[in-house]
């Protein structure tokens, strides 16, 4: 093999599991890849991705990767986060939208699902920010991967930050969410250590399964000031390549960083340093910053070449070294580094062999500004051959300034220093600097660099000053004895009144202090002042061209608006309601909050009659073809499918009744409203997309932190061409409560309904509310866990909770489903395992559909 077919390509043989093969069975394979074990070291890997720069989307065509996939994805799967939870959540829906690229997915042929199956792009709760647009630019291109290849970025809301400990990691055993148990937490652990996600198929040969990410977690780690790269090792392990994608559509990285006058270190990940196109290459998870690049020695023209361009803050003369990580193979004895400096390059030789740390390249004197840099290529001049694979490091570089000293005063000066004396002394470095203060004696005061004897007494005030005194005027004097003391007091005449210790002409108050009001032309304002004892405004001050007074501020014209709402949103604060209406400047801003009246209760932004109203209502009409299409989750035999209060598959009647709670409920989230006799008015319709005819066992969450709710919320289940009505106490524990079991049809529309309308006498339960939130549909006899027990509810129950003598089937084979269903966990959506037919390289994660998992964002 030439030297150059040995430096330029690493050859990483993968043997991949097909049908028939022998070794691969259902149990070893599931629906992922089988891999087997090629005997090359999968944590060291070619740095270089080629960037897709767009993807396919199931009922939306090609999109554009990075300036409109990306940052949809991240706003529907975890829009809330903060910056770098925002960034952490960018790079996983990339790496996916990668990893499914890489097996023929996402393509023209075979688009990518806009459904929690693979990843949400678009949604009906939220939309794409400016802040999430952010998230996907300054990490354009940045891919994780292991073993050379994108991973399968496995990530699910997990439990909530109440349930998290200091360190952001789920320790509380009373979560009731069911993806939880899929979060990985890999901080520290690289190799084999690395635990893999129950979500993909657990092996030591599948390279693509690295854990997997809890949003709610990420979140948790943003908000404790972590940056998205410690977050995606948290999760995924500190041997994950954080890498950069190289392509048209990578947006370019500005370089931001200066050097302080106090020197710096610069990192080769941060965007001020710079990577030839070449494709030799690597990178270690080692080094500075848990992270290097590398390539080998050459002796031919530059291929690999890397740039740490400087920006200084202030010119001086600073030592100049580079982080040698030691242990990683044979290096380079005569590295090329060139130090552009005041215009000037010097080329050092370093010798790198046997250097462990910080290794000393020179001292330069940089020039303020840019233009400067330090460059480091493969041109050693030593050949590279098999035995001679000499290794030449790309880590962070260290600027030092060497230590200069200029005079902070005059040599042999003395000065006073509080009631001391203090000398200035030349320095072993030559320096003048002033010396300690040496205090002066009790009966002593410092004057003019020296300690003189005073008399005996204090100073009461300052000589010449004036306070009020009652309704007099006081003035401070030094007396015979040189002491300062206060004189007796004169008061104030008639119809005057001693302030700031005069005595004015008494007035009265004009406005309130600190209080600050445009003119009726918006070009000025006023503010209120204090003018001896009264308050006045003060005269009009200007804004100036191009500004515009509005609420006491002059405003630019011309500036970009960061809008707080948009235009005509209202939305309630309390019990009353504010709205959204331009400023002056035409910029969205929230208005005074206008408090909703006694018999009045905020609800959807509007003061709405507490709690009764006649708004009509027509029934669910049942026909397929009202079926909202955007409802995906599909009821197809999978032993637990939750449809969430914000899948598409629920929906909402007009109301004004309607109110929500963020904090509560499953995933979060629960819509409710007041108990009503009569009409009904909110009215929730949970859609059922049925795949797989069967008898089935409905439940519904009641979250019992809301408050107090209906003893008898009306359930409508409608189900094969039967409907029942179905009074279920909610006023129970947090958990699942059953309502029946029910044979469900595929190819019909059925669904679940609930109404605010109840048999309850209003009177004293005026106040109760109908909790609106997940249903779960399993198939019957399946066990269902946090099942709330009918028996500790205050009232009687027209739905019965799950019996588990019920179930005609044995445990044996409760058991068996259970373990097909984790055996079929992989990381995409879909195709149930068939006979010996079923191709066995199918996509790595699949049992998001196969779990009944519904990855939920945590922007509601």
């Amino acid at each position: 093999m030439s030297e150059l077919s040995v430096k330029k390509l690493l050859c990483l043989v993968a043997a991949m599991c097909a049908t028939g093969m022998s070794g691969c069975v259902d149990s070893d394979c599931a629906d992922g890849m089988c891999e087997a074990d090629s005997g090359y070291d999968f944590s060291v890997h070619r740095a270089p991705l080629a960037a897709r720069c767009s993807i396919y989307v199931s009922g939306y065509g090609a999109v554009d990767m990075e300036t409109d996939y990306v940052p949809n994805v991240t706003a529907c799967e975890n829009g809330g986060a903060g910056t770098a939870g925002l960034q952490a959540q960018a790079v996983a829906a990339r790496t996916f939208a990668y990893y499914k690229l890489s097996i023929g997915a996402g393509t023209e042929a075979k688009p990518i699902n806009n459904s929690q199956g693979d990843q949400v792009y678009k949604c009906s709760y939220t939309t794409a920010a400016q802040k999430h647009y952010d998230a996907a630019n300054s990490t354009s291109g940045i891919v994780l991967t292991y073993a050379g290849a994108a991973i399968c970025s496995f990530y699910v809301s997990g439990c909530v930050a109440s349930y998290l400990d200091a360190d952001c990691v789920y320790r509380r055993s009373d979560c009731t969410t069911t993806q939880q148990k899929y979060v990985t937490y890999n901080k520290g652990k690289s190799g084999s250590n690395v635990t893999q996600s129950t979500l993909g198929w657990v092996s030591s040969t599948n390279k693509a399964n690295r854990g997997c990410m809890s949003q709610n977690g990420a979140k948790c780690l943003s908000d404790a000031g972590h940056n998205y790269e410690y977050i995606l090792k948290f999760f995924y392990g500190d041997d994950i390549g954080i890498t950069q994608a190289a392509g048209s559509c990578i947006a370019a990285k500005t370089c931001d960083t200066k050097i302080p006058a106090a020197g710096g270190t610069l990192e080769e990940s941060d965007n001020c340093f710079t990577r030839s196109s070449s494709t030799a290459w690597y990178e270690l998870a080692q080094g500075s910053g848990s992270h290097l690049y590398y390539t080998y020695v050459w002796d031919k023209a530059a291929d690999v070449v890397g740039t740490w361009k400087l920006n200084m803050v202030s010119a001086g003369t600073y030592k100049v070294e580079a982080y040698i990580q030691p242990n990683i193979g044979a290096m380079s004895e005569q590295a090329p580094y060139v130090v552009r400096a005041k215009g000037q390059e010097t080329t050092k030789k370093i010798n790198l062999s046997g250097k462990s740390g910080w290794v000393t390249i020179g001292t330069f004197e940089f020039a303020a500004g840019g233009d400067q840099y330090v460059k480091l290529s493969d041109a050693s001049g030593e050949p590279y051959t098999d035995e001679n694979g000499k290794r030449i490091v790309f880590d962070a570089i260290r600027l030092t300034p060497v230590q200069t000293c200029s005079d902070a005063c005059t040599n042999g000066a003395k000065e006073c220093s509080g009631n001391g004396v203090r000398t200035c002394s030349k320095g072993s470095n030559g320096c003048t600097s002033w010396s300690s203060v040496t205090a002066c004696g009790s009966s002593q005061k410092c004057t003019d660099g020296a300690c003189v004897d005073v008399q005996t007494c204090t100073d009461a005030c300052t000589n010449g000053a004036k306070e009020c005194s009652g309704n007099g005027v006081r003035t401070c004097s030094k007396g015979s004895n040189g002491c300062t003391s206060w004189s007796s007091v004169t008061a104030c005449g008639d119809g005057k009144t001693c302030s700031n210790g005069e005595c004015v002409a008494a007035c009265t108050n004009e406005c309130n202090k600190g209080e600050v009001v445009c003119n009726e032309t918006g070009t000025g304002y006023k503010s209120c002042n204090t003018s001896g004892a009264c308050l006045v405004w003060s005269d009009e001050v200007a804004c100036g061209e191009g500004f515009v007074c509005d609420g006491g501020q002059c405003l630019d014209k011309n500036a970009v608006c960061e809008n707080e709402c948009t235009e005509g949103m209202t939305e309630c604060v309390g019990n009353g309601v504010r709205s959204c209406t331009k400023n002056a400047v035409g910029c969205d801003v929230w208005s005074a909050t206008k408090a909703c009246s006694s018999s009045e209760i905020c609800s959807d932004g509007a003061c709405v009659d507490n709690p009764n109203g006649t708004e009509e209502y027509e029934p669910w009409s049942g026909k397929v073809e009202d079926m909202p299409e955007a409802c995906v989750t599909e009821i197809d035999g999978r032993p637990s499918v939750i449809i969430d209060d914000l899948d598409p598959c629920f929906t909402r009647a007009a109301s004004n009744r309607w109110s929500e709670i963020f904090s509560l409920g499953h995933d979060n989230h629960l819509y409710y409203a007041y108990i009503v006799n009569g009409m009904p008015s909110a009215v929730g319709t949970w859609h059922l997309n049925v795949k797989k005819t069967g008898k089935y066992t409905v439940y519904a969450y009641i979250d019992s932190a809301i408050g107090a709710v209906s003893s008898y919320a009306p359930y409508i289940i409608n189900a094969s061409g039967v409907t029942k009505t179905y009074g279920i106490n909610q006023s129970g524990p947090s958990g699942w409560y059953r309502i029946d079991d029910v044979e469900l049809t595929e190819g019909q529309h059925q669904y679940v309904q609930l109404l605010d309308t109840t048999s309850e006498e209003l009177g004293q339960n005026a106040s109760k509310r109908v909790v609106f939130d997940a249903i779960q549909i399993v198939p019957y006899g399946t066990l269902v866990e946090n099942v709330v027990d009918p028996s500790k509810l205050d009232e009687g129950n027209a739905g019965d909770t799950q019996d588990p003598d019920d179930d005609s089937g044995d445990a044996d084979d409760n058991a068996m489903q259970m373990g097909s269903s984790q055996a079929e966990a992989s990381c995409s959506a879909s195709t149930r395992r068939g006979g010996a037919g079923f191709p066995l390289l199918a996509l790595l994660g699949a049992g998001f559909a196969g779990l009944g998992l519904r990855r939920r964002s945590l922007q509601k």
